[in-house]
């Protein structure tokens, strides 16, 4: 650990939501990359810390002293933030790395560890939800890649590492409210978004365990990627509407009950125009798909009620209603108030998906290592809640669940992916 000058950075909203969503989840993201051979751990170490010159907050601790909250930088370094474990137990390992929380308080907020076998590494890494959303993490993954790959060639190029150059006013919500007039933002202030209809009571049979956290996947093969991007096309939906179907459908069959509404994270990028002004940060929010109790016999009668339900959300704009009233919340009331008048209307719903998206092979490079395998999964949830979450690589979609949960729930959790692919369909 460094130290010298401890700058301080402003804490965006999104930051703060994040924190309070700590009782309900471990806010945090995970990503795994599967290699077929070792990392040169010192270039690692090398890369993270010319990465933390790019995006300091890494390096930072989070604190509330005052009215407003700030990240300040606290000395660390790649020696703080990568573990080699070396063993023959990988899913074992896996697991206790992905596991435990980062102390947004004490700690750096990126943590790494390289689980070594015999003949490969697997990079599981860990980053604070407060920092970056799904995409924002895909960003900066990919930013650590490129700087380890310039450096096994000796010819880094960073884009200017004076930390003083760094806009860190790019992090923040209001990005996204920018292109919109003023009547179109009074709409948005004036439109409803009700968080008390999220609260419901239905939920997956799930025993829970606060002390256990777990991380369950499934990969699916390329041509049943195909077969599903293709049959989407077919019936001119999305692959997220395809993916939602399926969902819908597994969770109806195993639970045996109409299926509440299921939260559905929608990225918020789409409405910036300059879209390489975005930082490193949380953009995202949620539209809520209910397609009522029948869901039809089959699969395709189910992606109609999807494809209409979801298409109609999309036109709206509530999603923006609450980033706009939480801007403004959060610069009137003091810190402490916003915080507790938040916490007490927060509802989650307990069914939710995120679909984080395609992680670029041709971006995620380190040197000339081949990558086997990647994907990214969202925060571990507490009872009674649960999200799928999926990202694609190469063509293979990997979907997950994070929970805290008993070794029953595990086995339930691991064997609703088998069923829920089972739920895709076929062509």
């Amino acid at each position: 650990m460094k130290t010298g000058i401890q700058r301080r950075y402003r804490a965006e909203i999104w930051d703060i939501m994040q924190l309070i969503f700590a009782s309900s989840i471990d806010h945090q993201i995970h990503f795994l990359i599967k290699f077929d051979s070792f990392i040169d751990i010192g270039r690692l170490e090398e890369a993270i810390d010319l990465l933390i010159t790019q995006f300091p907050l890494i390096a930072c601790k989070f604190k509330e002293r005052g009215n407003h909250p700030f990240w300040e930088e606290a000395g660390f370094t790649s020696e703080d933030i990568i573990f080699l474990k070396k063993t023959q137990e990988i899913n074992e390992e896996i697991q206790k790395a992905f596991g435990p929380k980062i102390d947004e308080f004490n700690e750096p907020q990126l943590r790494i560890h390289i689980i070594r076998s015999e003949k490969e590494d697997t990079l599981c890494i860990n980053i604070n939800h407060m920092l970056c959303d799904g995409e924002g993490y895909r960003d900066i993954i990919y930013l650590l890649s490129s700087i380890y790959s310039q450096l096994e060639t000796q010819t880094v190029n960073m884009v200017d590492n004076d930390r003083e150059a760094i806009d860190m006013r790019s992090r923040n919500t209001w990005q996204v409210l920018q292109p919109f007039n003023m009547r179109t933002k009074l709409r948005i202030l004036l439109d409803r978004y009700d968080l008390t209809k999220n609260k419901m009571t239905i939920a997956y049979d799930l025993e829970g365990d606060v002390n256990t956290p777990f991380l369950v996947y499934h990969t699916i093969t390329q041509s049943k990627f195909k077969m599903i991007k293709n049959y989407g096309k077919s019936k001119g939906a999305s692959i997220n509407d395809v993916l939602l179907t399926a969902y819908i459908r597994a969770l109806y069959k195993n639970m045996n009950m109409q299926v509440p509404s299921i939260q559905c994270v929608v990225n918020l990028r789409k409405y910036i125009t300059k879209k390489e002004s975005v930082g490193f940060c949380n953009l995202t929010s949620t539209l809520m798909c209910n397609i009522g109790a029948d869901i039809g016999d089959r699969f395709e009668d189910t992606l109609k009620k999807v494809k209409k339900v979801m298409d109609e959300e999309k036109q709206k704009l509530n999603c923006l209603n609450l980033i706009m009233k939480l801007e403004i919340v959060y610069r009137i009331l003091p810190y402490k108030i916003f915080m507790r008048k938040v916490m007490e209307s927060n509802c989650f719903p307990p069914l939710a998906m995120s679909n984080i998206g395609i992680i670029d092979k041709e971006r995620l490079v380190f040197g000339k290592m081949k990558i086997t395998n990647a994907f990214i999964s969202g925060s571990i949830k507490y009872k009674p809640l649960i999200q799928l979450s999926l990202s694609t690589f190469d063509e293979r979609i990997t979907f997950s669940f994070g929970f805290y949960g008993t070794k029953s729930d595990k086995e339930k959790l691991t064997k609703f992916l088998e069923q829920f692919e089972k739920e895709l369909p076929r062509i």
